[in-house]
């Protein structure tokens, strides 16, 4: 493996493997240091036959192709096929399916899912078959799926206070990485992003500690390198105040609706600002961190004030929550195949290229504007 590894580094033929998986111009350079991700030629191996499948079914009609697919794995390959799953899912709670803390003292992360889109009945094809296999994997799970009106009224009948801040994001992305923080804090269980597919349950995990957040990559100092698309915790943790502290403190900072969006919603209510409060909780400046709790839980009524132990906040390894980084050049492409090029990949896949993953995202960054795939541009 070193071997080919050293072959695939020399500059023509780095080129030409890059080429190969349809990595575009811009990432060729990043192709080189993208080999060194665990067991990354399991997903260039994938990438190069899909490509040459992709070729032969030139001769052929695509709709033939993916029929016989169908018949040879036994798994939906097409929307068409993805869209009966939907019908076998639970009701949705709405903003009474859980309407009080379960208390701070609950053994572990309770077991409750919580998600959220624009709409409860409309959902991506994709989408739906993520969920499904959430569910699927974590049935005596309550499930919760909240759109923009449910998120809203959350924040309006509990915490009022922030309110104001949450009407003045200019964008609705600002609001749905906000609420997440608060529901958290509030319920505990499990937030997951709609474009995470689930490998395995997570039940094991719920007893490994307070607040539950995942690595993405090797690099441990890139601002991205936690991020907010999925995360655990026990209800009423003071961790998740900070969080919201440090919300309030660059919404008050920045007040312009343009620069708010210049600044993005990763620095002002995203992975960014996740990383930041991680850190500034993990450092040794304990009084800076009392100090800003206790500036959040002086607006909070009793019932919700924070339990009174220090959370244990655990970063999980990449491998358990993020095996896909998007910054590196192979997992970007698969995922471009996976957004773009609607590549569905069938259980057995999913554990091959993942065997120690419970969940996997695939980054379909559904909150920027549609770009058609980097390899066309």
């Amino acid at each position: 493996m070193k071997s080919i590894k050293k072959l695939l580094t020399h500059p023509p033929i780095c080129r030409l493997a890059a080429a190969l998986i349809g990595a575009p111009p811009n990432r060729i350079d990043d192709f080189a240091a993208a080999l060194d991700s665990p067991r990354i030629f399991r997903v260039f191996s994938l990438l190069i036959a899909v490509r040459l499948i992709r070729g032969l079914a030139k001769l052929v009609t695509w709709s033939g192709i993916r029929a016989k697919e169908q018949g040879a794995t036994g798994e939906p390959v097409s929307a068409t096929a993805a869209e009966p799953i939907a019908m076998h899912l639970p009701p949705f709670p709405g903003i009474t399916g859980v309407n009080s803390p379960p208390g701070a003292m609950a053994d572990g992360v309770p077991r409750l899912l919580f998600q959220t889109w624009k709409s409860k009945s409309h959902l991506p094809i994709n989408y739906m078959r993520w969920r499904a296999s959430l569910l699927a994997h974590n049935s005596d799970f309550t499930y919760v799926l909240w759109d923009d009106a449910d998120n809203r009224r959350f924040i309006a009948e509990k915490y009022p206070w922030f309110l104001p801040v949450y009407k003045r994001y200019p964008r609705e992305i600002y609001r749905v990485d906000a609420v997440r923080y608060f529901f958290l804090y509030h319920f505990g269980g499990v937030y997951v992003d709609l474009d995470t597919e689930c490998l395995k349950p997570l039940k094991p995990l719920l007893n490994s500690g307070d607040v539950l957040l995942g690595r993405m990559g090797r690099n441990t100092a890139f601002h991205h390198s936690i991020p907010n698309a999925i995360m655990a915790s026990r209800p009423l943790q003071e961790f998740w105040l900070l969080v919201i502290n440090l919300l309030m403190q660059k919404a008050d900072a920045v007040r312009n609706p343009a620069e708010i969006i210049a600044r993005g919603p990763e620095a002002m209510t995203g992975p960014i600002l996740l990383k930041e409060a991680c850190d500034i909780y993990l450092s040794d400046e304990r009084t800076r961190v009392c100090s800003m709790i206790a500036e959040v839980a002086s607006r909070l009524s009793p019932e919700l004030q924070p339990a009174a132990e220090t959370a244990r906040v655990v970063l999980l390894q990449s491998d358990h929550w993020y095996p896909l980084d998007w910054t590196n050049a192979i997992h970007f492409r698969l995922c471009s195949e996976v957004v773009y090029s609607n590549l569905l990949l069938t259980r057995r896949t999913t554990q091959w290229l993942f065997p120690d993953s419970y969940l996997v995202t695939y980054w379909t960054h559904s909150w920027k504007p549609k770009k058609p795939d980097p390899e066309k541009i």
